[in-house]
């Protein structure tokens, strides 16, 4: 979901790459639907596993949800952890209150990036 709301709306020059530890085989179903709910088709989207060129090149690290001992990264200055509740086996309702909650953490991020673009 993060990757798709921030690429929708991302400031010239940047663009965003989701991955995970334990990417799931396939893109939730539900969250396919809540993120269209928003205007976003990520339909064709693929689930990756972190891979180190991810955190070399990147500007910014932002973690979903994950504990010191078991993140991918290092903790670098660049890193934030948004604390989002993890949504696999979560009903749409829940879904769609996770995804509102990132599209807020998004907004104050472009914000800090780049003015006063903001996902509706």
């Amino acid at each position: 979901m993060a990757e798709g709301l921030f690429n929708s709306k991302a400031p010239k020059g940047y663009h965003a790459i989701s991955a995970g530890i334990e990417p799931a085989k396939e893109v939730n179903p539900l969250v396919i639907k809540v993120m269209k709910e928003k205007g976003i088709d990520i339909s064709m989207n693929k689930t990756k596993a972190v891979e180190d060129w991810m955190y070399e090149d990147a500007e910014r690290i932002i973690l979903m949800g994950c504990g010191v001992d078991s993140c991918p990264v290092p903790l670098w200055g660049k890193v934030e952890n948004w604390q989002i509740d993890d949504i696999r086996g979560k009903p749409i309702k829940e879904i769609r209150r996770t995804r509102n909650q990132i599209v807020s953490k998004i907004n104050v991020l472009i914000n800090q990036l780049q003015g006063k673009q903001t996902i509706n």
